[in-house]
């Protein structure tokens, strides 16, 4: 079923105005004579006669009344008016006569007789019959149909308004209904089935099933959502930044700490004792203590503070003394009484800006001094302290010697947990004693170790009771390798596996472009990276950002007890001029080499820090060959120097004798230039063996792997005086 409008239908008003019974009813409609014979009484008048108004009879009673009444017209005298006269003196004499537009008004005036004198001033002199004088609107209740034109009531216009335009027409209700001759769509919710059918296809089933999994099924990994960075810790918990020193300094001396670099060599005494370094004056000659500095020590920093002890002693100012120099080319130094009062009791504190260091020893608190001045980017071979006096016994004391840079832009933390106190693990002689799997861990990461092998590997190093496992393994993201992807979280399993025997972990991770490995290009335009660029978050793509971002991104990964080195062996990536030839180096020279051991530290103490373990993992560790350790001849100090010695706390040397007397002249080689500085053997072999990965027999307590011949396993041991057991 379905309707048409009159307006679609293109005859319709032709054909009904000729249709015969309209037209009779129209011409029916017109016709005033009384086409019914509609009778008198029908119209309720039956009692009514048809004679005029002025022709019908009056009553009896009313012809007698009218008998007695006097004539219409008749006349009276004024006196037969009882008060007459009285009454017309009291009036107006006579009415001047208006116009005939006027009317007499109750102010006895004549006014203009219009529209606004009968208070209609706002009426429109219209035909209020007419529409076209009409205004406003109208409502569609209340037009009748016309001739023409008719009104639909509101069901026939719903109606007519469901037809769509285009409505297929001259169609049977059967036609219109077969869903062979439909075209367009259909929403699903006019199919009755629909839902039940959907629900019960074994895909969407499948499906639906799948989509309420809340267990990760397609194994999507934190660096496919862009947070590969973001560490797995409860952000209530973790730190936003790392604690990193606000007054960034170097101890040069404590004279508590390696009292031996100090050597007194001309006149009179000088004697370190209880922090304290004190000098006694011969007569007439210098008392002079020197103490020897390495490479470029004072770059960084701008001022040197000191404490200062006269002991009540008035000194000889005998024109450069006392003196406090450093030998750069020449000494280049400032007389102490320039900055702090001779002769008192008691310590002042002196901050010294090494700018004003000269050769000509006369810069004051107040001037820059003149002669060649002190440059502390370039290096320095000694610090000397110098006192001239003509009376012999006279003291002068120094203690707290400290370098510092007050820009504070040097950012540098070298926290280290207390590696030396406890019991030596059993009867060893070595206070670390580690064995590095490097060769399961970083050399088969693409041809993975079982968990299995991992515990029974485990299992069988225990008799040698090591108190830590090396393992090496790339810091890159899987798929980062070139090659064959390998499986992700193989670090983890290692370290669930070490846990679980009871051993803590000597983390010697590295980056695969460092070196380049696993047939990725060494990459040195990265950047090494610095500790201000990594913690200022302007670098984010060099090495130590890398290694900062992994120890964020990996927390679980690490226990306090742990070691890590940043990069172990990182000369490995080139020294240009020292290691690996002039050019092509991660390093430009030495200097920066240096350097960077020092921002390595800092940079992974600061990801510590932000995990929560911070002074509870040591780090450092490198592992630098003996070459750099022992320098040669031209370099006889080595490549290294105290301020990244200090900054280590302890020295980590790969060394690979032929034999145990071997490794004797190796550790005291070590003694002759680094005196009791900790050494930790990070990795011992034996250099007349192909592998080199064993140590020489009957050395370092026997620590050979008991089962397993084809592994190859190199002892990391640490002692806690003079490097040896």
């Amino acid at each position: 079923m379905h309707t048409h409008t009159a307006s679609a239908v293109t005859d319709f008003q032709a054909s009904v105005a000729a249709n015969t019974v309209v037209a009779a009813s129209t011409a029916h409609s017109t016709n005033t004579a009384n086409p019914h014979a509609v009778t008198k009484a029908q119209v309720g008048l039956g009692s009514a006669e048809n004679t005029a108004d002025l022709s019908k009879p009056v009553s009896t009673a009313t012809q007698a009344a009218l008998d007695g009444k006097a004539t219409l017209v008749h006349t009276h005298a004024q006196t037969d008016v009882t008060g007459l006269t009285t009454s017309l003196a009291a009036k107006e004499p006579s009415i001047t006569a208006g116009t005939t537009a006027q009317y007499y008004r109750g102010d006895k005036t004549f006014q203009t007789l219009d529209k606004a004198a009968v208070g209609l001033s706002s009426v429109v002199n219209v035909d209020t019959t007419a529409r076209a004088n009409h205004t406003g609107t109208q409502s569609a209740d209340s037009l009748i149909d016309g001739t023409n034109a008719k009104v639909y009531t509101a069901t026939e216009r719903t109606k007519l308004t469901g037809i769509a335009t285009g409505a297929t027409t001259n169609s049977t209700d059967a036609q219109l209904r077969d869903r062979s001759t439909h075209t367009g769509t259909q929403t699903a919710s006019t199919i009755s089935d629909f839902q039940t059918t959907v629900s019960a296809n074994t895909t969407v089933s499948v499906n639906t099933t799948h989509a309420a999994r809340t267990d990760n099924p397609h194994a999507v990994t934190k660096a496919q959502i862009n947070l590969g960075n973001v560490p797995n810790v409860d952000p209530t918990q973790q730190k936003q930044q790392a604690v990193i020193s606000t007054t960034p300094a170097y101890v040069l001396d404590t004279f508590t700490i390696h009292p031996e670099r100090w050597v007194h060599t001309s006149g009179g005494t000088g004697v370190i004792k209880d922090g304290v370094m004190t000098i006694t004056t011969p007569a007439n000659n210098d008392s002079i203590s020197v103490r020897t500095l390495w490479t470029a020590i004072l770059q960084d920093f701008d001022t040197l503070t000191l404490d200062i002890n006269f002991n009540g002693n008035t000194l000889l100012v005998a024109g450069d003394t006392p003196l406090l120099s450093f030998d750069q080319a020449g000494d280049k130094g400032i007389v102490l009484t320039n900055f702090a009062t001779n002769g008192v009791t008691g310590w002042q504190t002196i901050s010294l800006p090494l700018t004003k260091f000269t050769s000509a020893f006369d810069a004051t608190s107040s001037t820059a001094g003149t002669g060649t001045h002190l440059d502390p980017s370039v290096t320095v071979s000694n610090l000397k302290l110098r006192v001239y006096e003509s009376t012999a016994g006279k003291t002068l004391s120094f203690r707290n010697i400290v370098l510092s840079d007050s820009t504070k832009t040097l950012k540098q933390d070298f926290t280290q947990p207390t590696l030396f106190a406890g019991a030596k693990p059993g009867s060893s002689t070595w206070r670390i004693q580690s064995l590095d799997i490097m060769k399961v861990t970083k050399d088969n990461v693409q041809g993975q170790s079982s968990d299995a092998y991992m515990a029974n590997l485990m299992a069988a190093v225990k008799p040698f009771n090591p108190t830590h496992i090396g393992v090496a393994i790339p810091y890159d993201d899987p798929s980062a390798y070139p090659t064959t992807t390998p499986a992700a979280g193989y670090a983890a399993r290692w370290a669930s596996a070490i846990r679980a025997a009871g051993r803590n972990i000597f983390w010697r991770q590295m980056p695969l472009e460092w070196e380049g490995i696993y047939s990725k290009t060494k990459n040195t335009t990265r950047g090494v990276g610095t500790s201000a660029g990594v913690l200022a978050g302007t670098e984010t793509t060099t090495y130590l950002a890398q290694i900062y971002q992994y120890i964020q991104a990996h927390p679980d990964q690490y226990r306090p007890g742990d070691i890590l080195c940043p990069i172990p062996e990182p000369e490995n990536g080139g020294i240009n001029g020292v290691v690996g030839g002039a050019t092509g180096g991660q390093f430009a020279d030495a200097n920066l080499f240096r350097r960077w051991l020092r921002d390595a530290i800092t940079v992974t103490n600061a990801a510590l820090d932000l995990i929560g373990l911070r002074g509870q993992v040591a780090v450092g560790f490198f592992g630098t060959s003996g070459f750099l350790v022992y320098g040669n001849v031209s370099n006889p100090k080595g490549f290294l120097d105290e301020r990244t010695l200090d900054a280590m706390g302890v020295l980590g040397m790969d060394d690979y004798p032929s034999s145990p007397s071997g490794m004797a002249t190796d550790l005291a080689s070590y003694e002759a230039l680094y005196g009791p500085f900790p050494l930790m053997l990070t990795r011992v072999g034996d250099d007349q063996r192909d592998d080199r990965c064993r140590p020489p027999d009957g050395h370092a307590d026997g620590l050979r792997h008991p089962q397993d011949q084809a592994l190859l396993l190199w002892p990391q041991l640490l002692d806690d005086h003079r490097g040896r057991g």
